[in-house]
């Protein structure tokens, strides 16, 4: 009796996870198969992430929304071997560029390609189609849609007021971003996502699918050597104001001084156009930026250099400032 009052006073034994969960999601039967019990995978150990993928109490996902992905995505493909990662989820993967809108909105996307129930589970949209192999990639051991499926997805696809997710002008950024590489500058060499001629056989090959007549159409608007769906927008509205000639990829050189690179340039206007993020705060950057200007000038262009809010119409506004700054720089030559 005396024996058993002390066992029954004794706290329980805290469980410790095992080492081969920690650090990363997992699903119900790899933790199984780890030696945890039901009632230990229920308890304050672990936590839920979707159904069936599990990470240990501690673990926080990574913030970033691509690492954050590719790691729960990982687990829900053991759970489900016959889907691959879809539409807006499988872009973030590959790298491709879309609206912040869409990227927040809510859902991971997966699809299930063997022609049963696709999975249904909170924070995931399940989707049921035909996914050839070719159109499997596998990021990191992920399987994801491909660029050219991906994109006849995306042109496709939805937002949560009914209409469609992506911009024609969205849709030429996002191909864009697929296509994008350098034969000049410091990504010179790089490989892009697919190269165009590869990613037109590609569309032809998925043809016909819903969303492919405005890629057609916007593959027309493309053209390589975008760093940035912002670049993208700025040469789609300095076109649509009447000035088709700025380009990507191109560089600037003057004798004894190092070649620079515009994000857009017009070779017979003479214009640079230097699209400006968060990292040109930098003081290593902001050192950059002048020593680009002078070489700029050097070589006889005008350099501008605008924001995001240059680049897209205001309220009120008939252009955006980009294309008014690009006017007063044609005038000043005259």
């Amino acid at each position: 009796m005396v024996i058993r009052a002390l066992t029954q006073s004794m706290p329980a034994r805290r469980h410790i996870p095992p080492a081969c969960l920690q650090g990363r999601c997992f699903t119900t039967e790899q933790a199984l198969q780890a030696g945890v019990s039901y009632r230990q995978l229920r308890g304050p150990a672990y936590r839920s992430i979707l159904t069936g993928v599990w990470a240990t109490s501690d673990h926080e996902l990574p913030e970033h929304p691509k690492k954050r992905t590719h790691q729960v995505m990982a687990a829900l493909q053991m759970r489900h071997p016959t889907t691959v990662v879809s539409h807006t989820s499988s872009a973030l993967l590959l790298g491709l560029p879309l609206p912040g809108a869409v990227w927040q909105s809510p859902g991971l996307h997966i699809t299930r390609w063997d022609g049963l129930c696709p999975p249904r589970m909170t924070g995931v949209i399940g989707h049921k189609a035909e996914v050839a192999q070719a159109d499997r990639w596998s990021i990191g051991g992920v399987l994801v849609t491909g660029p050219a499926l991906t994109a006849v997805q995306l042109a496709d696809q939805r937002s949560t007021a009914g209409g469609l997710a992506l911009s024609d002008d969205a849709l030429v950024a996002l191909l864009d971003g697929v296509v994008t590489q350098h034969s000049k500058g410091f990504n010179r060499g790089n490989p892009p996502t697919r190269n165009f001629n590869d990613l037109v056989s590609d569309l032809e090959r998925l043809s016909p699918r819903r969303g492919l007549s405005r890629l057609w159409e916007a593959l027309k608007r493309v053209s390589v050597g975008a760093d940035s769906a912002l670049e993208t927008h700025a040469r789609l509205a300095l076109a649509k104001a009447g000035f088709p000639l700025f380009v990507h990829d191109l560089e600037i050189r003057v004798p004894g001084m190092r070649p620079v690179h515009p994000d857009l340039g017009n070779v017979e206007l003479r214009i640079s156009i230097q699209v400006e993020g968060p990292h040109h705060d930098s003081p290593g950057q902001r050192v950059r930026d002048i020593e680009r200007l002078q070489v700029t000038e050097a070589a006889g262009w005008i350099e501008i250099r605008v924001t995001a809010a240059d680049i897209f119409t205001r309220p009120g506004e008939l252009e955006p400032r980009l294309v008014s700054l690009v006017r007063a720089a044609v005038a000043s030559r005259r």
